[in-house]
């Protein structure tokens, strides 16, 4: 009664023959009063079944650090796209075989999901050591440079959980000044638009901050020697090209006036060029 006033599309029809065959059509069920035998036989199919939807819930091949992301758990749909819905090859399960247990996956794991064109959900069981969850330990989930979210909650028997934190990411503030004001700005040796005086959000970590004002340009073509190269951070340790100077001392010895290279400046690649 139910398959005529739902009936099955074409591509179903290899499996409703084959649930024909075990009776599972008729109009009275032949399982209502099974024997002792048949009745063992389907429990332990039931349990068997179950442990293998549990065991292709929990594990496969496409884990990442034990996490299986679900954009495609709702692909199983091969014949009825309604309004909202993509019928496209990349959004369906071709082989019907691999449909049905996805269908039997999700249908255990939380049915009536998002597809993975609306939104992308990633789901674990074990924790990093490969051990199951079982609400027997504590754990903690990071992800670098956004702030700690906390979300308690306790894990049962056939335990199931959603919840969705939007999660604020970690920000400094950086002010630069300078005196006088409108000197260009570099960060990490990269050009900035804005001029002093500025404000900069970035994520923590460490910058090479460095400004330039037109006043100083009487600096460009100052010829250096470069003692020190940092090409991590394409910087270089850098001292002025002069001699050497000596001056006599009260007592009449000739002691060092002036050593360059004992004053040393840092410069970005991107301030130097090569003339020897």
């Amino acid at each position: 009664m139910q398959l005529a006033a739902f009936p099955p599309p074409a591509g179903d029809a290899e499996f409703l023959a084959v649930c024909s065959s075990l009776g599972l059509t008729d109009e009275r069920t032949p399982y209502a009063d099974p024997s002792p035998e048949l009745r063992a036989l389907l429990v332990e199919a039931e349990r068997s079944g179950r442990e293998t939807i549990d065991a292709l819930m929990t594990g496969g091949a496409d884990l990442v650090n034990g996490w299986r992301e679900a954009a495609h758990l709702f692909d199983y749909n091969l014949d009825f796209f309604e309004v909202g819905t993509i019928d496209a090859p990349e959004w369906k399960i071709a082989d019907r075989t691999t449909a049905y247990a996805t269908r039997a996956v999700a249908a255990r794991a939380g049915l009536w999901g998002n597809h993975g064109y609306e939104a992308d959900y990633f789901i674990t069981a074990m924790d990093a050591d490969g051990d199951q969850l079982s609400g027997a330990h504590t754990y903690e989930l990071r992800l670098e440079n956004y702030e700690p979210v906390t979300n308690s909650f306790t894990v049962e028997e056939g335990f199931k959980l959603e919840f969705k934190h939007e999660l604020k990411p970690l920000e400094a503030q950086l002010e630069v000044f300078s005196r006088p004001t409108g000197a260009k700005i570099w960060i990490n040796n990269m050009a900035q638009a804005q001029a002093t005086p500025a404000r900069f959000t970035l994520l923590p970590g460490s910058y090479l901050v460095s400004v330039h004002h037109p006043v100083f340009d009487r600096y460009i073509g100052k010829r250096i020697i470069i003692v020190k190269v940092h090409p991590d951070t394409r910087q270089v340790w850098a001292h002025d090209d002069r001699p050497v100077t000596y001056k006599t001392n009260r007592a009449g010895r000739r002691v060092v006036d002036s050593d360059p290279s004992c004053i040393q400046s840092i410069y970005g690649f991107d301030q130097l060029r090569l003339i020897t």
